[in-house]
C-alpha cells in the first residue's frame, strides 16, 4: 500500500510539474520569443520599411529552390531558336495541362482556345488560339509568350512553373487538333475509337 501510494503521489507530482511548465512557465520571457518575435504578416504595414510595404519582392537574381530560371526573359522578342516541349501528350500531361488552362488562361482565352473571353469588353479580345498563326507557332514561341508576356496580357511565369506552362502547351495542341483535324484523321480516330471500344 506504501508503495501504491508513492507512485500515486508522484505521478500527481510529476503531472503538474508538467502541465505547470507547459501552461504556465513557457509563457513567461525569456521563453515566450518565438510568440513575441517582430514579424509582418501577409497583406499588412511595416513601419520597418519607408514605403510600409510589409510584403516584399524577392531579392533581383533571386532563384527558388526547384525553379529554373527563363533564360530567354530578357529578350523581347521570339527567340530565333525556341525552346522545344520536354513533355509527352500522356494523359496525366494533358490532365495537368487541362487544369491550369481552365484556371489561368480560359478567362480570357475561352474553354477552347476560341478567344471567346468570359471577361469579353473589359479587356481587348485576345486572338483564337486556333489561328493559322498560333497553330504554326512552335511549342517554344508559345512557352516565350507565357514566360514574357505579350501586348496586354502579363507574364504568367509566377502563376506556373516551367513544366506546367509546358503542360498547358501540350493541352493547347490538342485543342488545336480537335478542332483543326482532317477527314483522314477524324476517320483514323473513329476507327482507333471503336475498335478500343470493342475490347
Amino acid at each position: 500500500p506504501k508503495f501504491l501510494g508513492f507512485l500515486v503521489v508522484l505521478a500527481i507530482l510529476v503531472s503538474g510539474g508538467v502541465y505547470t511548465t507547459l501552461n504556465k512557465v513557457l509563457l513567461f520571457p525569456p521563453f515566450t520569443w518565438m510568440m513575441q518575435q517582430e514579424k509582418v504578416n501577409a497583406q499588412s504595414k511595416s513601419a520597418y520599411f519607408a514605403d510600409q510595404y510589409g510584403m516584399r519582392l524577392p531579392v533581383a537574381g533571386t532563384v527558388s529552390r526547384g525553379h529554373l530560371p527563363y533564360v530567354y526573359a530578357d529578350v523581347a522578342l521570339q527567340p530565333v531558336q525556341p525552346l522545344t516541349n520536354p513533355l509527352l501528350p500522356s494523359k496525366a500531361n494533358l490532365a495537368l495541362g487541362q487544369k491550369k488552362y481552365l484556371t489561368f488562361c480560359s478567362p480570357c482565352h475561352g474553354n477552347y482556345g476560341e478567344g471567346d473571353s468570359r471577361m469579353r469588353g473589359q479587356f481587348p479580345n485576345p486572338p483564337s488560339l486556333h489561328s493559322s498563326k498560333v497553330r504554326e507557332w512552335k511549342d517554344g514561341n508559345i512557352f516565350h509568350v507565357i514566360m514574357k508576356g505579350q501586348n496586354v496580357m502579363p507574364s504568367y511565369a509566377q502563376q506556373l512553373s516551367g513544366n506546367e506552362s509546358w503542360a498547358v502547351i501540350t493541352y493547347v495542341r490538342a485543342l488545336q487538333k480537335a478542332k483543326n483535324a482532317t477527314e483522314e484523321e477524324i476517320k483514323l480516330y473513329q476507327k482507333e475509337f471503336s475498335a478500343n471500344g470493342a475490347k
